[in-house]
């Protein structure tokens, strides 16, 4: 597995069952993530496959925290939402990193 795939796949951190099974974003980052590595471990060779197969498994969670809105529950899920941020952006997917930032933000702004 590549750094790139490893960033992105690597869930990053403890995991809180309390928190990463009650804060939504914890939920959905872990879903990608789950659904990335599968992707990078068994996609198929051929493009318009290995397309279809990614439409199974990783970018129905992607869109989820990329069209992300509500703050994280938790303060674990504002951790983890800045992690999936540095991830995404070392990674160029810098769609993810606004609304996830958000998340963490605004979780940090209701619990100071």
């Amino acid at each position: 597995m590549n750094d790139v795939v490893r960033n992105i796949s690597n869930a990053g951190g403890s995991s809180s069952p309390t928190a990463s099974d009650t804060d939504p974003i914890c939920i959905a980052i872990r879903n990608f993530r789950v659904g990335f590595a599968n992707y990078d471990a068994n996609a198929p060779n051929d493009d318009d496959a290995a397309m279809a197969y990614a439409n199974k498994t990783f970018r129905p969670q992607r869109r989820a925290l990329v069209e992300w809105i509500s703050p994280a529950k938790t303060r674990q899920g504002a951790i983890e939402a800045l992690r999936m941020a540095r991830d995404a952006d070392s990674n160029d997917d810098h769609a993810m990193v606004g609304p996830m930032i958000l998340a963490a933000l605004e979780y940090f702004e209701m619990h100071h």
